[in-house]
């Protein structure tokens, strides 16, 4: 019998309620005083994330909102793969490093982002605010004075490997090589395509018009909103595996937050 949203929504609140619940508490709890206190802090924060974009997925997907679907679908990949790319890369550098980037460098791109926002505010209504050296003021924004990060061309380097194309660059390597399954690897293979597939949605563009006239057409409205919504129930259990095998990295003697994850396949 084929699986209905109905059936699919029930199984995601079980999920929820017995395998991502346990692990964002157990993952809180360890992080606190590991060596790996920032890289654990943004697993935490971008697994948050995923699971609340994935409740308005489902949301939007029962209401038959498709291009509100792909718009969040969108989002999720790009909280998907970053939380991805930091757990593979902290299991591969053995330290902290990546936790300390993406809230290093990559925080600081976000306060040049917004100033350069504000400046153009500014520009165009006049408003009276003024940024004209962005790059001196780095060091007064880095969360830790003092902290040697190199001149632009680094730390732009350093900011382009949370980039969501050089993400998939790196997965491609680091899923096959760490002995991923075929069933989980197709997940990241949906992830390329989605995150290809549905920017144009996210920015309006006109393309998006004669998609959305075939999309709303049912069957495949259903089908749509039925195969995204199974796309992100696999992909928050990438999640939950991620900081399984985390928690054990923290404590290796310890049994991470007990959960059978492979209990949780659908079919």
């Amino acid at each position: 019998m084929a699986l209905s949203l109905d059936a699919l929504l029930e199984r995601d609140a079980e999920f929820v309620a017995r395998c991502a619940a346990p692990h964002q508490a157990a993952l809180a709890a360890a992080v606190i005083d590991s060596d790996l206190p920032l890289t654990g802090k943004a697993l935490y924060m971008l697994f948050s994330k995923c699971l609340m974009i994935k409740d308005s997925i489902f949301a939007q997907a029962e209401s038959d909102n498709v291009h509100a679907t792909m718009i969040l679908y969108r989002s999720y990949i790009e909280h998907f793969l970053k939380h991805q790319y930091i757990f593979y890369r902290a299991r591969e550098l053995g330290s902290d490093e990546v936790g300390e980037q993406y809230y290093g460098q990559c925080q600081v791109r976000n306060e040049l982002d917004s100033a350069q926002a504000q400046e153009c505010r500014s520009r165009i209504f006049g408003q009276g605010f003024a940024y004209p050296d962005y790059w001196s003021d780095i060091p007064a924004l880095f969360p830790e004075p003092g902290k040697e990060i190199g001149n632009l061309g680094e730390f732009e380097a350093v900011v382009r490997q949370f980039y969501a194309p050089r993400i998939l660059e790196y997965l491609s390597v680091a899923v096959p090589a760490s002995g991923a399954e075929e069933s989980d690897r197709e997940i990241y293979r949906e992830m390329a395509f989605g995150y290809i597939e549905y920017k144009s949605h996210v920015y309006g563009e006109p393309w998006t018009d004669r998609e959305l006239l075939v999309m709303s057409e049912e069957p495949r409205r259903g089908d749509f909103s039925l195969a995204t919504c199974i796309h992100v129930y696999d992909a928050q259990r990438l999640l939950a595996r991620a900081s399984e095998d985390f928690l054990k990295t923290l404590d290796p003697m310890g049994s991470g937050a007990g959960v059978d994850m492979d209990s949780w396949r659908l079919g």
